[in-house]
Protein backbone atom coordinates (compact mmCIF):
# COMPACT_ATOMS: atom_id res chain seq x y z
CA UNK A 1 0.00 0.00 0.00
CA UNK A 2 0.89 3.67 -0.01
CA UNK A 3 3.06 4.80 2.90
CA UNK A 4 3.37 1.57 4.89
CA UNK A 5 3.55 3.06 8.34
CA UNK A 6 3.63 0.27 10.88
CA UNK A 7 3.59 -3.50 11.03
CA UNK A 8 2.60 -6.01 13.68
CA UNK A 9 3.07 -9.75 13.77
CA UNK A 10 -0.11 -11.65 14.60
CA UNK A 11 0.53 -13.79 17.71
CA UNK A 12 0.12 -16.97 15.65
CA UNK A 13 3.29 -15.96 13.81
CA UNK A 14 1.61 -16.76 10.50
CA UNK A 15 0.68 -13.23 9.44
CA UNK A 16 2.32 -9.83 9.38
CA UNK A 17 -0.21 -7.00 9.23
CA UNK A 18 0.86 -3.67 7.72
CA UNK A 19 -0.93 -0.35 8.23
CA UNK A 20 -0.80 1.60 4.97
CA UNK A 21 -1.37 5.18 6.03
CA UNK A 22 -2.43 6.53 2.60
CA UNK A 23 -4.35 3.46 1.44
CA UNK A 24 -7.76 2.47 2.76
CA UNK A 25 -6.65 -1.03 3.72
CA UNK A 26 -4.32 -3.13 5.84
CA UNK A 27 -2.01 -5.55 4.06
CA UNK A 28 -1.79 -9.09 5.41
CA UNK A 29 1.47 -10.85 4.58
CA UNK A 30 1.71 -14.64 4.85
CA UNK A 31 5.04 -15.18 6.63
CA UNK A 32 5.51 -18.65 5.14
CA UNK A 33 5.74 -17.26 1.59
CA UNK A 34 6.56 -13.58 2.35
CA UNK A 35 3.89 -12.07 0.14
CA UNK A 36 0.69 -10.08 0.54
CA UNK A 37 -2.29 -12.41 0.54
CA UNK A 38 -5.05 -10.10 1.66
CA UNK A 39 -6.20 -6.48 1.89
CA UNK A 40 -8.55 -5.59 4.72
CA UNK A 41 -10.55 -2.34 4.36
CA UNK A 42 -9.93 0.35 6.96
CA UNK A 43 -10.23 4.15 6.89
CA UNK A 44 -7.33 6.18 5.52
CA UNK A 45 -4.59 7.15 7.99
CA UNK A 46 -4.37 3.87 9.88
CA UNK A 47 -1.09 4.38 11.73
CA UNK A 48 -0.27 1.62 14.24
CA UNK A 49 -1.54 -1.82 15.21
CA UNK A 50 -1.50 -3.76 18.47
CA UNK A 51 -2.78 -7.32 18.94
CA UNK A 52 -3.98 -9.01 22.12
CA UNK A 53 -1.79 -11.87 23.31
CA UNK A 54 -4.39 -14.36 22.05
CA UNK A 55 -4.59 -12.63 18.65
CA UNK A 56 -8.38 -12.36 18.98
CA UNK A 57 -8.44 -8.55 19.22
CA UNK A 58 -6.65 -5.74 17.40
CA UNK A 59 -6.46 -2.03 18.12
CA UNK A 60 -5.56 0.32 15.27
CA UNK A 61 -4.86 4.02 15.72
CA UNK A 62 -6.34 6.31 13.07
CA UNK A 63 -5.14 9.89 12.51
CA UNK A 64 -8.09 10.92 10.34
CA UNK A 65 -10.72 9.91 12.89
CA UNK A 66 -8.63 10.81 16.00
CA UNK A 67 -9.59 7.45 17.39
CA UNK A 68 -8.61 3.85 18.05
CA UNK A 69 -10.52 1.30 15.99
CA UNK A 70 -11.20 -1.99 17.79
CA UNK A 71 -11.47 -5.24 15.84
CA UNK A 72 -12.34 -8.83 16.70
CA UNK A 73 -9.87 -11.07 14.86
CA UNK A 74 -10.19 -14.67 13.69
CA UNK A 75 -8.02 -16.78 11.44
CA UNK A 76 -9.80 -17.81 8.24
CA UNK A 77 -9.83 -21.57 7.49
CA UNK A 78 -8.54 -20.90 3.95
CA UNK A 79 -5.77 -18.64 5.28
CA UNK A 80 -5.58 -15.00 6.23
CA UNK A 81 -7.38 -13.03 8.89
CA UNK A 82 -10.95 -11.87 9.37
CA UNK A 83 -11.26 -8.51 11.14
CA UNK A 84 -14.69 -7.44 12.39
CA UNK A 85 -15.03 -3.88 13.62
CA UNK A 86 -16.49 -3.43 17.08
CA UNK A 87 -18.85 -0.46 17.29
CA UNK A 88 -17.73 0.92 20.63
CA UNK A 89 -20.27 2.83 22.73
CA UNK A 90 -17.96 5.81 23.34
CA UNK A 91 -17.44 6.58 19.64
CA UNK A 92 -18.06 10.13 18.52
CA UNK A 93 -16.74 9.84 14.97
CA UNK A 94 -17.84 7.62 12.16
CA UNK A 95 -16.30 7.05 8.78
CA UNK A 96 -19.37 7.87 6.71
CA UNK A 97 -18.14 5.75 3.83
CA UNK A 98 -17.79 2.53 5.78
CA UNK A 99 -19.73 3.07 9.01
CA UNK A 100 -16.59 2.60 11.10
CA UNK A 101 -16.32 4.03 14.57
CA UNK A 102 -13.66 3.99 17.25
CA UNK A 103 -12.62 5.11 20.72
CA UNK A 104 -12.04 8.88 20.59
CA UNK A 105 -8.59 9.98 21.76
CA UNK A 106 -6.36 13.04 21.27
CA UNK A 107 -5.27 14.65 18.01
CA UNK A 108 -3.50 12.46 15.45
CA UNK A 109 -3.00 9.30 17.52
CA UNK A 110 0.01 7.28 16.54
CA UNK A 111 1.72 4.81 18.86
CA UNK A 112 -0.30 2.31 20.88
CA UNK A 113 0.79 -0.09 23.61
CA UNK A 114 -1.64 -2.58 25.14
CA UNK A 115 -1.21 -3.83 28.70
CA UNK A 116 -3.76 -6.61 29.09
CA UNK A 117 -2.73 -7.29 32.70
CA UNK A 118 -3.94 -3.83 33.75
CA UNK A 119 -6.74 -3.70 31.19
CA UNK A 120 -5.31 -0.51 29.72
CA UNK A 121 -3.98 0.75 26.41
CA UNK A 122 -1.78 3.82 26.06
CA UNK A 123 -1.92 5.98 22.94
CA UNK A 124 0.59 8.67 21.95
CA UNK A 125 -1.20 11.63 20.37
CA UNK A 126 0.64 14.03 18.09
CA UNK A 127 1.01 17.01 17.73
CA UNK A 128 -0.56 17.81 21.12
CA UNK A 129 1.99 15.56 22.90
CA UNK A 130 -0.53 13.79 25.10
CA UNK A 131 -0.96 10.19 26.16
CA UNK A 132 -4.50 8.81 26.23
CA UNK A 133 -5.27 6.01 28.67
CA UNK A 134 -7.96 3.61 27.43
CA UNK A 135 -9.92 1.19 29.60
CA UNK A 136 -9.98 -1.91 27.39
CA UNK A 137 -13.05 -3.42 29.07
CA UNK A 138 -15.17 -0.26 28.85
CA UNK A 139 -13.63 0.62 25.45
CA UNK A 140 -13.28 4.30 26.29
CA UNK A 141 -10.65 6.88 27.12
CA UNK A 142 -10.42 7.31 30.89
CA UNK A 143 -7.53 9.75 31.28
CA UNK A 144 -5.14 12.00 29.37
CA UNK A 145 -1.65 13.07 30.41
CA UNK A 146 -1.55 16.55 28.94
CA UNK A 147 1.39 18.03 30.83
CA UNK A 148 4.22 17.51 28.36
CA UNK A 149 6.37 20.03 30.24
CA UNK A 150 6.99 17.72 33.19
CA UNK A 151 10.21 15.79 33.25
CA UNK A 152 9.40 13.52 36.16
CA UNK A 153 8.24 9.94 35.86
CA UNK A 154 4.68 10.88 36.74
CA UNK A 155 1.83 9.23 34.92
CA UNK A 156 -1.84 9.82 34.20
CA UNK A 157 -4.13 8.72 37.03
CA UNK A 158 -5.48 5.91 34.85
CA UNK A 159 -2.23 4.00 35.24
Amino acid sequence: GLSPNHLALHPSGKYLVVANRFSAYLSVVDTSVDREIQRIPTPYYATEIAFSASGERAWITNRWLDSVLVYDVTERPAGGLELSLRLVPSSRYRDRLRGMAGIPVGTNPRGIVVDEASGRAFVANMPDLTISVIDLRAEREIDVDSDSSTRDRGAPSGI
